[in-house]
């Protein structure tokens, strides 16, 4: 065997190692020290979890504590707030200001604009109450990083942590130290060495002296993607390059950060992606009579100014495929047919109405058909979709996930069973698992939930195998894989599945949690308490906590 050979680890080594993903790959191009050097790191990792314990006397008031892996405290429960760890620090807030306990970074909630899908992002909080200075870090040994205290603060990224004083936002590193002075009014974690920070209203990039690289002359700015920047000004939006100048002129009412070397916008009448000269390489017409008051973009994450219509599903691209969610008005009404009406094969074929053959020759392909019928469509990045010639048989459902994207086929006429019936293609658009699931769910972790024909819901592999024998009579019953485990529910208790299919913990505990790094949160069902089992279903952990979170690395 040659050193080449001998350098790389076997698959299941990479999932173990947490090789899987692009990081991954490239540490096992780059070889056997490597590799050691991840393993080494893993062994001297610090794992611990946020639990909660209720006050002695006191209702509904707990408190919040670190353990280990033992089940030893590391840092007593005498906490208010603990945040999840970020780079070896864990935020906490020890003043009683009447506010809820909570184990979580600050967050507000913010919706995609392009899919209508909210998502939680971490953020600063800008019309939060002052909470007196009574924000702080933990490290791993649970300690205080510094005996300051602040009146917010976000979590740590890329070595630094914004903390707000006296109203403005500063930064500090590990240590604790202050070493971008507060001075900002708004600020956003530092990605690639630049962070957001904004004087009043107008906003530019800082690097980690605090000194401006990019003036603060906006309205507001996305991260740097792709070597762009979404910036908005005056009310539209455009690109700007790392000096700040515009690369694509600011000419778009919403836009997004680039992805895979697109961007969603709309322009006048049309929605679609661009490239980075800012061609369209695909687009198609908002509809007349659609409205988006209030929106201000996807970028905008301040608290309080979230879109509150979001517009139809123009997919972020995935695995190199973009989902698109279609709506049957948008040609119907502008062409001034109805489906049934319009030339007669609506629905059936291509549309051949006026607006739609003048639409068609100014797009890179027709997809006049999909817009009249309503079936989703499948976007590579050149603009094409990926079931050419496919679209009036399969309907694409849902993202692309781990390479394979959720497909319906309608079933023929006078057949019996299902009426639709459901599949995989690959980003190639061949089909990969085909047709024959009465209903399906994307894949996550190796494994997908679908639902057989003969009604029970069951697990299935990449090849479309089930794994295991067992059925389930609802969806609700079983759940995503994690950590190497699916959850599943019998008469309203919950056990594990293992990867194939083995049932490794019964169905005994009223909640249980995902694995994560080895251990699942478990609560026992008549004292209602939280513990921990591992992958055999042994407990390690005994069941005396009111709450509990998953481990995770709390060390740098």
């Amino acid at each position: 065997m040659t050193d080449e050979h001998q350098l790389q680890p076997r698959p299941d080594q990479i999932g173990s190692l947490g090789l899987g993903s692009e990081a991954g790959s490239e540490l096992v191009s780059r070889g056997q020290d490597d590799i050691s050097a991840l393993m080494t790191k893993r062994r001297n990792s610090v794992y611990l979890a946020r639990v909660m314990i209720e006050q002695q006397g006191v209702m509904h008031c707990p408190k919040c504590g670190l353990i280990d892996k033992k089940g030893n405290y590391v840092a007593q429960p005498i906490y208010l707030n603990l945040s999840p760890f970020h780079e070896g620090r864990c935020a906490f807030r020890d003043y009683d200001d009447g506010f809820e306990p909570l184990m979580s970074d600050p967050i507000s909630e913010t919706y995609d604009v392009w899919t209508g899908e909210s998502e939680r992002i971490d953020t600063k909080a800008f019309d939060e109450p002052d909470y007196s200075g009574s924000w702080n870090f933990l490290d791993a040994s649970g300690k205080p990083i510094t005996e300051a205290r602040f009146e917010l603060v976000t979590r740590f990224s890329e070595g630094l942590a914004a903390v707000k004083q006296h109203d403005k936002w500063g930064f500090i590193d590990h240590a604790g130290e202050i070493v971008i002075k507060p001075r900002f009014d708004d600020v956003r974690d530092f990605r690639d060495g630049l962070c957001i920070a904004f004087l009043g209203e107008k906003c530019g990039f800082i690097d980690k002296t605090g000194k401006f690289v990019i003036a603060p002359a906006f309205d507001d700015l996305g991260e740097f993607s792709d070597g762009l920047a979404l910036a908005k000004k005056h009310g539209s939006f455009g690109y700007i390059d790392s000096s700040g100048s515009y690369a694509i002129e600011s000419r778009f009412a919403e836009a997004d950060n680039f992805n895979c070397g697109l961007a969603r916008v709309e322009w006048m009448r049309f929605r679609g992606y661009i490239d980075r000269q800012g061609t369209f390489i695909y687009r198609r017409m908002k509809h007349r009579k659609e409205t988006l008051p209030g929106l201000r973009g996807s970028i905008v994450y301040r608290r309080g100014n979230r879109a509150s219509a979001p517009p139809p599903g123009l997919g972020k691209f995935i695995d190199g495929i973009a989902f698109l969610r279609r709506d049957r008005r948008v040609f119907e009404e502008e062409c001034g047919h109805t489906g049934g009406r319009c030339d007669g094969i609506c629905g059936e074929s291509l549309c051949t109405c006026d607006l739609s053959l003048r639409l068609c020759k100014e797009c890179s392909f027709c997809l006049c058909g999909d817009c009249t019928n309503g079936k989703g469509v499948f976007l590579d990045t050149s603009g094409r979709s990926i079931l050419d010639g496919q679209s009036h048989l399969l309907e694409p459902l849902a993202d692309f996930s781990e390479g394979l994207g959720l497909v319906r086929l309608r079933k023929p006429a006078g057949k019996d069973g299902p009426s639709h019936l459901y599949g995989f293609v690959d980003a190639g658009g061949q089909m990969r698992i085909s047709p024959q699931f009465a209903a399906a769910h994307p894949f996550k972790n190796g494994h997908a939930r679908v639902k057989l024909k003969d009604g029970g819901w069951t697990w299935i592999d990449s090849e479309g195998n089930a794994i295991c024998d067992k059925s389930f009579a609802s969806e609700s019953e079983l759940h995503d894989f994690e950590g190497g485990f699916g959850r599943f529910e019998r008469n309203e208790l919950s056990g594990f599945v293992d990867a194939n299919g083995n049932t490794v913990v019964e169905p005994i505990f009223e909640w249980v949690s995902d694995f994560a790094n080895g251990m699942a949160v478990v609560t026992e069902p008549e004292s209602r308490k939280s513990g921990y089992i591992d992958g055999k279903g042994e407990t390690v952990i005994p069941y005396r906590f009111d709450h509990a979170e998953a481990f995770e690395q709390a060390n740098i």
